[in-house]
């Protein structure tokens, strides 16, 4: 089942400060509060606490917050699209490289190693791309006008990294999705799926360490510097302060994320010994106010006047207005076309869609849909396709759908849906042949065996309505084992795929643990298949 809305509005608006991927993890900012006030214990208490006072009630902050909530409800809206585009273009690389080139031998080299240059590999690849979309922010006029908005800042903050408007979000997310799915899939065709980068609390080790150390420093006002030599090849906090200085010789400067040697190629490094003067752009250059609504939609018309120009800009505004007022009144109903020629066709119920992730929508025979919510499914040929040795990759494509590892490989996953927090799949109904799993008692009331991927012949996900995901259409996840589908008519039912034991463990409660004995067709000398609990043959569509 799905959380209840206001506990997954909560969840979705504190993911910046409790997700470890975030930049604003919450270590990370109790280690910049701890660096700040270090810096700052020759001032007094009183000093110290007036100058927070002031930052903390200046627009600029105010418009950081008010972004920083819109974006995350933007986010909510979005799902996960980025992690399914980069799964995407990794599983593109893969089968065009296998089509073109075959499968090569896999690399020799030791799981640490390998882990290792997996590991570095992405890094660089997400610092590189990072600054190559940060150097078109900055050199196009068209995103320049959204770029803006973070660089409009006048008092640096944490939350100002999430100073960012909707649009340049986007084109971040389709640079990580592509940079993730390159890498990703080119170490896939490598080794054939035995290189893992190295993580911590489930995101790649190095990146969680340097936003830790010194991520939320770079949107501040302590100035920290790194040794000369270092800062050649390393930003520092105060380089990136340097990017947001207002002084005309800092612009466009120090564009990069981590490394400094993208700068030093393009000839942007700058290093100084004392911060910038004032941070922020001329009130001249900004095409937003300190406002929420401003800084969405003024950046829209900064770059329609980049593309265009200001007077076809006006002169575009001046047609649309004649174009509406020509425009002709809606025709009456005794203008409507009567007759079965001149009315239009209505629309045929869309078809469901086929493949890893597709949507299955149900319609009835009018084009209309049957059931609120939606669902997905993951048929057997991609799971043959993809040779699938754990659930959470299985469900790593299907949208709104968030796994988390633990130990037994897919045995246990952790499960949520639409946001919901996936603690033990505890806000999710798992279930096989309509049967709900066997629960681990001595492990935790919400943890499941799974059962084995390499038996399924697919998996489908059922979301219920958003409006009311705590009424009786909750979400639930259904794995199919190998078995036969129910004859149902086509576009109108989903279909449901009965068990045909294999002579496997299946397990049907917490405290019932039979196996099947033999094919459900009979055994090999002839008898009907009996459980060893000596009850009998089992039931009719068990």
């Amino acid at each position: 089942m799905a959380p209840p809305p206001l506990e997954h509005l909560t969840s979705l608006l504190l993911a910046p400060f409790t997700d470890a991927g975030s930049r604003t993890f919450w270590p990370g900012l109790a280690l910049t509060a701890l660096v700040a006030a270090w810096m700052a214990r020759d001032l007094g208490w009183r000093d110290a606490f007036a100058r927070l006072i002031t930052l903390a009630r200046h627009p600029s902050t105010r418009l950081d917050v008010q972004l920083l909530l819109a974006r995350q409800l933007l986010r909510g809206l979005r799902g996960a699209a980025s992690a399914g585009g980069a799964f995407a273009v990794a599983a593109w690389i893969v089968l065009r490289l296998d089509h073109s080139l075959g499968a090569p031998t896999p690399l020799d080299l030791p799981p640490a190693a390998l882990a290792a240059l997996y590991s570095l590999s992405l890094f660089v690849a997400w610092d590189a791309s990072r600054f190559a979309a940060h150097w078109l922010m900055h050199k196009v006029p068209a995103l320049w006008a959204f770029h803006q908005v973070h660089h409009s800042a006048e008092r640096l903050n944490p939350l100002t990294f999430h100073r960012v408007h909707p649009v340049e979000s986007l084109v971040y997310d389709l640079r990580g999705a592509l940079t993730t799915g390159g890498v990703a899939g080119l170490f896939y065709w490598l080794t054939r799926g035995q290189a893992e980068p190295l993580t911590l609390l489930g995101v790649p080790a190095l990146g969680l360490a340097l936003n830790v150390l010194t991520g939320n420093l770079r949107h501040s006002e302590v100035w920290i510097r790194f040794p000369a030599a270092v800062e050649g090849w390393l930003l520092s906090p105060a380089q990136h302060q340097l990017h947001h200085s207002a002084a005309p010789e800092h612009a466009d400067k120090n564009l990069g994320t981590w490394l400094a040697c993208w700068d030093r190629l393009a000839g942007s490094l700058v290093i100084s010994d004392k911060p910038p003067v004032a941070f922020g752009l001329l009130p001249a250059e900004r095409n937003h106010r300190d406002d929420l609504l401003s800084a969405l939609f003024g950046p829209f018309v900064g770059a329609a006047r980049a593309i265009f120009g200001p007077r076809a800009l006006a002169a575009l505004g001046l047609l649309a207005a004649k174009v509406a007022e020509a425009q002709d009144p809606e025709p009456s109903p005794e203008e409507t076309p009567e007759t079965p020629e001149e009315a239009p066709a209505e629309p045929a119920p869309r078809p469901r869609a086929e493949g890893y992730g597709a949507e299955i929508l149900i319609y009835a025979e009018d084009g209309t849909p049957r059931v609120a919510g939606s669902a997905h499914r993951v048929d057997e040929e991609t799971l043959e396709r993809f040779e699938y040795d754990n659930v959470e990759r299985v469900l790593a494509e299907v949208p709104g759908v968030s796994t988390r590892g633990e130990d037994g490989y897919g045995l246990r996953p952790n499960i949520g849906m639409r946001g919901a927090s996936s603690d033990r799949s505890a806000k999710v109904t798992l279930m096989e042949d309509g049967v709900l799993f066997a629960p681990a008692p001595y492990a935790a009331p919400a943890a499941y065996y799974f059962p084995m991927s390499t038996r399924l012949v697919g998996v489908e996900v059922f979301k219920g309505p958003a409006a009311h995901p705590a009424r009786a259409r909750g979400s639930r996840l259904r794995p199919r084992p190998r078995g036969r589908p129910v004859p149902h008519r086509e576009g109108r039912r989903v279909p449901r795929l009965w068990r045909r034991s294999r002579g496997v463990p299946h397990r049907r409660g917490p405290a019932q643990h039979r196996r099947v004995q033999g094919a459900r067709r009979g055994r090999p000398d002839g008898l009907p298949a009996r459980r060893d609990d000596g009850e009998g043959p089992p039931a009719p569509g068990r």
